[in-house]
């Protein structure tokens, strides 16, 4: 009797070759869709030319492993074809590999900034999709450099006080201070006296006073409520082109307008957001009420006033997958300037903060996007009731505006 033993295990072999031939290649697609992933997004990070991004990508990944390939095949198709998986995956492999050693730092930017561009291209930055992959890619940001994050701090306030004093004496009434202020807007000036309010969270004008500048409220204004000694007003919010207190001038101020704030017979309330350039010293028995630009009081930023002639809010749900974000967020300008360098910023009501990518620039009346990624302190939706609070704003962002040292 006779057997075929080597026909068999010629079978056998073949079909060991072929399952690991198949393992092989499934592996070396994962690893070409991981360098792929990789690579379009590092050159999106760097560069924001999505062409530039995917020829990088294509020839990085795709064309010079089928190169390798054909040289070593010597043309066959049928070894290419046998060959090209392997080098695939060694390829790539290896070229994730160096970009994880020789730049994490450069690799997790660009996960947490572009992570989620298949699906943003094919269906939109707030599709689930997205969301989903943008979260994977967060995690393994925060897994290869923890140090990149965008969940920060608010950025930190003017610093010390510089320069001379312009010093005010009192109306030793025991009531009230006031303060003389020169307002400009386009080619009009108007002085008035102001009362001196750190309550007020801005300059505070009434309609007669704004429309002494030529300024009419227009309809489209944003409007704000505020707590006020009176009970709760709203205000329309402006901007106005500069303030003058003695020999300063603090330019782009936010100015609501509101006849029912009280101003106890002046213009309107001096408010923070002319006051924060300054810091304050009150002498009540000397007479005397000093203010001193802050260091830094000249450095263009006007997050606060910015943020009173912003509209920030969400493109899409507050999503929160696996203790993450990945929130589009818009900002309207509802101001008459441009407005430039804009970063908005969430507030958790756990104190955390989370601010997102500059916006270059919006012009009046129009929509700027922006991407806010990171950390958030629960999971689920910020809609759940177990859910902290968030609030959106801005945490950076100017209209030019300084304190100069001096006026001529």
């Amino acid at each position: 009797m006779t057997t075929h033993v080597a026909p068999r295990r010629r079978a056998a072999n073949g079909i060991g070759a072929s399952v690991a031939w198949a393992s092989v290649a499934l592996f070396s697609v994962a690893t070409t869709a991981a360098a792929t992933w990789l690579s379009i997004g590092t050159t999106l990070a760097r560069t924001g030319s999505t062409w530039l991004a995917l020829g990088w990508a294509a020839a990085l990944c795709g064309a010079v492993p089928l190169a390798i390939a054909w040289l070593r095949a010597g043309r066959d198709v049928a070894r290419i074809l046998l060959v090209l998986p392997g080098l695939s995956l060694l390829w790539n492999t290896g070229w994730v590999a160096a970009l994880l050693v020789a730049a994490p730092g450069d690799v997790a930017r660009a996960l947490r900034m572009h992570g989620a561009w298949p699906f943003e291209h094919a269906h939109g930055a707030t599709s689930p999709n997205a969301a989903v992959l943008a979260t994977a890619a967060q995690w393994i940001a925060d897994t290869i450099d923890d140090t990149g994050r965008l969940a920060t701090t608010t950025p930190a306030g003017v610093g010390m006080s510089v320069g001379d004093a312009y010093v005010l004496p009192l109306r030793n009434d025991g009531r009230s201070i006031t303060v003389a202020v020169q307002l400009e807007h386009g080619a009009r000036q108007t002085s008035a006296s102001y009362l001196f309010d750190t309550g007020a969270s801005f300059l505070t004008m009434t309609t007669r006073a704004i429309e002494e500048l030529g300024v009419a409220v227009p309809p489209a204004a944003r409007s704000l409520t505020f707590a006020t000694a009176t009970g709760r007003r709203e205000g329309r919010m402006l901007r106005l082109d500069a303030l003058h207190i003695g020999p300063y001038v603090v330019r782009d101020v936010a100015v609501s307008v509101c006849d029912d704030c009280g101003g106890d017979g002046t213009a309107g309330l001096l408010g923070l957001s002319v006051l924060r350039r300054f810091e304050v010293r009150l002498d009540y028995i000397g007479g005397r009420l000093e203010l001193l630009p802050r260091e830094g009081a000249s450095d263009g930023d006007r997050a606060y006033d910015v943020g009173a002639l912003a509209e920030v809010s969400l493109d899409g749900n507050a999503n929160i997958l696996f203790s993450h974000v990945y929130w589009q967020v818009l900002v309207r300008n509802a101001s008459d300037a441009w407005m430039r360098g804009v970063v908005p910023e969430v507030r958790w009501s756990t104190g955390d903060v989370l601010r997102g990518l500059p916006i270059d620039a919006v012009a009046p009346g129009e929509t700027g996007r922006s991407i806010v990624v990171g950390s958030a302190p629960v999971t689920g939706t910020a809609a759940d009731a177990a859910a902290p609070a968030f609030e959106l704003g801005v945490a950076r962002g100017r209209f030019e505006a300084k304190v100069s040292p001096k006026r001529p």
